[in-house]
């Protein structure tokens, strides 16, 4: 999948990196150069080393979700900043090597700002923070985003920021530096305000706390000590906190998410219908109770492959679910029509997304019906994968279902919240619930063509 290229891709780079890195070092003769530049091309080179392990022990995770990308991310942009101090360190006081002195510190201030805000969506991420409020945040970032690269390209022109001494090849400090790094700091600072108002765990609170300080402790404390840059190797050992701390906790979270919904999934009164229906069938239609058999085994064996690690799985292999639960429940309910429209299906899923809709039909909403009905759709919009279950049964409060489902409250349907859950996380989806009580449901699952 194209996800996996690109996550692969972004390792290699930093593989060649690190690479690169080495040899810049022994062309420049490393062991010759003042001391203060050794020591902070030293750390430099540990760092990359370390970013390149994490990253590395991140994608060799299975199921990965979208936090466990905006982590990589994260650590692949450390990376790229500190091959730039590297080479700005090494190309420092060389004329000839002034325009590659100019990039480097280029490359390094958009790095300033860019760390901090993938830090910033992946803890609205794992905080579940995405809401209206931080979606007009979003906007605004992304003006000031594009302001600032505006700026930092005119700054290789005019150098109010920093410039470049092309005839000493000495790299220095303009008059209006501060106002550079104005952005990088304000936005930790909204990220720090929404952690310590998030109902997160203290043991997650503290590590974003951490690691949206750091950046403000070592600048302080690099004020007294000009001529070494260690900011960015306290960062990583933010970054190194937030792994042990955080990203262990999402492990267990999904993990226990897939037992949740196995276990709802697979409820004892179904079972127990099933058999008996099965045990009825050998007495009077022994070639009918072989099929459902047949059929119960298909549905049993989909729901324990929701453990597997194949948690996405091609949209088709889904349907066969569906339909094995239906056919199953349609030998007790025979009041039940069900519909297909299938005009998209070359995409993927979170296994389990559209069964438990449809049970939820069934159990909630027309198995009470003369005639009830239900339609599942899938189709494909300009943006999404559409998939929509619409029922004639007796309808819900959609608010309150909504306001349980952004809390997690909902264990009445804990169905429902978990495909929720999976397909917000695992998707970077939506869900869309339309309800009108008597009058019938409709639940839409909207994954993106192109998601992380």
């Amino acid at each position: 999948m194209k996800n996996s290229f690109v996550i692969k891709t972004f390792f290699i780079i930093q593989l060649l990196l690190f690479y690169t890195s080495f040899i810049i070092c022994d062309y420049f003769d490393f062991f010759s150069l003042p001391a203060s530049f050794i020591v902070n091309i030293s750390m430099d080179y540990v760092v990359m080393g370390v970013c390149i392990i994490l990253y590395g022990a991140t994608m060799a995770l299975p199921n990965k979700v979208k936090a466990d990308r905006f982590f990589m991310l994260m650590i692949f942009v450390e990376c790229v900043i500190i091959f730039s101090d590297e080479c700005a360190w090494l190309f420092q006081g060389h004329p000839n090597l002034s325009v590659g002195n100019l990039i480097t510190n280029f490359v390094f201030y958009n790095g300033a700002l860019a760390l901090p805000l993938v830090s910033w969506f992946y803890q609205i991420e794992v905080l579940k923070l995405k809401n209206e409020k931080t979606d007009k945040f979003n906007k605004i970032l992304l003006i000031i985003c594009i302001i600032y690269e505006i700026s930092l390209i005119l700054n290789n022109f005019f150098g109010f920021f920093f410039s470049v001494d092309f005839t000493t090849g000495i790299y220095s400090r303009s008059k209006y530096f501060l106002v550079c790094v104005i952005p990088t700091y304000a936005l930790l600072l909204v990220s720090l305000y929404y952690v310590i108002r998030s109902k997160a765990s203290a043991r997650i609170k503290i590590s974003f706390i951490i690691i949206n300080i750091t950046p403000y402790i070592s600048a302080a404390i690099q004020f007294f000590t000009f001529g070494l840059s260690f900011q960015y190797v306290t960062v990583l050992l933010a970054i190194l906190l937030v792994y042990t701390k955080v990203q262990s906790s999402l492990r267990v979270d999904l993990q226990n998410a897939k037992s949740q919904l196995m276990v709802s999934q697979i409820q004892p009164h179904f079972l127990f219908n099933t058999l008996a229906t099965i045990q009825a069938l050998c007495e009077e239609d022994s070639k009918l109770a072989g099929e459902t058999i047949n059929k119960f085994s298909k549905y049993l064996r989909g729901n324990m492959m929701a453990l597997d690690d194949n948690y996405l799985v091609p949209f088709e292999k889904e349907i066969e679910q569906v339909k094995c639960y239906i056919d199953i429940e349609k030998l007790r309910f025979d009041n039940i029509n069900v519909t297909f429209d299938l005009r998209d299906s070359d995409f993927y899923i979170p296994y389990l997304s559209v069964q438990p809709l449809v049970e939820n039909s069934i159990r909630h909403g027309v198995r009470i019906r003369e005639k009830g009905l239900i339609k599942i759709e899938s189709f494909r919009s300009k943006n999404y994968h559409v998939v929509s279950v619409t029922d004639n049964g007796v309808g819900f409060d959609v608010d309150f279902l909504q306001q349980n489902l952004n809390k997690g409250n909902l264990d009445e349907h804990i169905g429902i919240r978990n495909v929720y859950q999976r397909i917000l996380t695992i998707c970077n989806g939506k869900m869309e619930f339309v309800s009108s009580e008597k009058s019938g449901t409709s639940i839409t699952i909207k994954i993106p063509l192109k998601h992380l």
